[in-house]
C-alpha cells in the first residue's frame, strides 16, 4: 500500500498507514475487514487538504489509534513539515551537518541508508535554503 500527495507529511502518513494496516488484521474472535476499508475511505474522502497558513488538520483513522494533525505553513514563513530537525542534530555531529548543507548548496547527491534520517536531512536543509530562492 501506498499514499501519494503533492503534500509532504511524511510522518503523518506513515502513521496513517500502520493504522490501515493494523485495522485490516483480522480480530481473534472473527468478523473485520471493513474497518480498513472505512479509515481508507475517511481518509481520502473526509480529511481537508491544509491549506497555507491556515488551520492544522486533525483526523483520527481509529477509536483506539491517535489523532494525527497536519498544516502548513503561512506563504511567508519557512514550509511546513512534520520532521523533526532535533532528530537530525542528534545524529550528526556539527562538521558533518555543515557539510550536508554544502553539499546541498552545491547541489550534490545526499546519500543515507537510513531512510528516515535522510528525509529529515532533506527537510532540513529545503527549509535553511527556502529564503534564498
Amino acid at each position: 500500500m501506498c499514499l501519494l500527495s503533492r503534500s509532504h507529511f511524511a510522518l503523518a502518513f506513515r502513521e496513517s498507514l500502520h493504522t490501515i494496516v493494523a485495522l485490516s488484521r483480522p480480530p481473534p474472535f472473527g468478523g473485520g475487514g471493513a474497518a480498513a476499508s472505512t479509515a481508507l475511505s475517511h481518509l481520502l474522502l473526509n480529511v481537508p487538504r491544509p491549506v497555507s497558513g491556515g488551520p492544522t488538520v486533525r483526523f483520527q483513522l481509529g477509536p483506539e489509534h491517535p489523532a494525527l494533525r497536519v498544516g502548513c505553513a503561512p506563504p511567508h514563513a519557512l514550509p511546513a513539515t512534520d520532521y523533526s530537525v532535533s532528530s537530525l542534530l542528534n545524529a550528526l555531529r556539527p562538521q558533518a551537518l555543515l557539510r550536508l548543507l554544502g553539499c546541498a548548496m552545491l547541489e550534490y547527491q545526499i546519500v543515507s541508508e537510513d531512510d528516515e534520517l535522510r528525509m529529515a536531512a532533506c527537510e532540513t536543509v529545503q527549509a535553511l535554503l527556502h529564503p534564498l530562492q
